[in-house]
């Protein structure tokens, strides 16, 4: 299989959690929408107009939170923070890094292509890597608050020199 720098798929929680949220985004709007013609319906009826009222209320501020959580959530909004981009190159060198993950540590490998590019590697497969492979990793961005952004990539393949 030829693999070409810069192919592109969107990661699943793009795919499967961006439309999720906003079928609930609707669900949630249409319901607002709904318990206010409720209320504006029923007004000075049964005595039910305040409670329709509040709960109108509180469904809108509800759909206000999910819209924001969600835009927050997917910040920041480049491609590349949200789909896996194929990196291909020769590796100049690996090392290794111990992270802090939680209360454990993770190990992360570091490529280092000969055109100057590094990547974190989360698969034990890039330990076998050695220089002068041609080694191909699926790589999506992390953003980072206050640092330089980097990128998790996972093992797709590697061809011996």
């Amino acid at each position: 299989m030829t693999h070409t720098d810069g192919d592109a798929r969107w990661s699943i929680n793009f795919l499967i959690g961006l439309p999720l949220l906003i079928l609930l985004i609707i669900a949630l709007i249409v319901g607002t929408a709904f318990m206010f013609r409720a209320y504006r319906n029923d007004v000075n009826s049964w005595g039910r107009d305040g409670m329709l009222l509040a709960f109108a209320i509180g469904l809108g501020l509800v759909t206000v939170i999910v819209i924001a959580v969600t835009a927050g959530g997917f910040y920041p909004y480049e491609k590349e923070y949200h789909a896996y981009v194929k990196k291909v190159g020769t590796v100049e060198s690996v090392s290794k890094r111990l992270l802090p993950s939680g209360d454990a540590m993770q190990e992360k490998f570091v490529v280092h292509y000969t055109d100057g590019r590094e990547f974190g590697c989360e698969d034990t497969r890039c330990a076998l890597v050695k220089p002068g492979d041609r080694l191909v990793l699926a790589c999506i961005r992390k953003w980072d608050y206050q640092a330089s952004d980097g990128y998790d990539c996972g093992f797709v393949e590697r061809r011996g020199s």
